[in-house]
């Protein structure tokens, strides 16, 4: 299990509660993933995808706001 602790915060509330999830996300997969006789391939089509679509949305917000920072 991946643990989200202060030193994975990084000072931007919004930036912080979507790693927080990418976290939640990344647990939730692992778990379905170790229950015995798992069916893995509808493990991946839901969790992994939802992992997928979540990391595109949120590396789309990084983006941006390094973009509205920017000199």
């Amino acid at each position: 299990m991946y643990q989200f602790t202060n030193d994975c915060l990084i000072g931007i509330p919004e930036i912080d509660k979507e790693h927080e999830h990418l976290f939640e996300l990344l647990n939730a997969t692992n778990a379905a993933l170790h229950v015995p006789n798992a069916d893995v391939a509808g493990i991946t089509n839901r969790l992994l995808n939802e992992l997928y679509e979540y990391a595109i949305t949120h590396f789309a917000h990084e983006e941006a706001y390094m973009l509205s920072i920017e000199d």
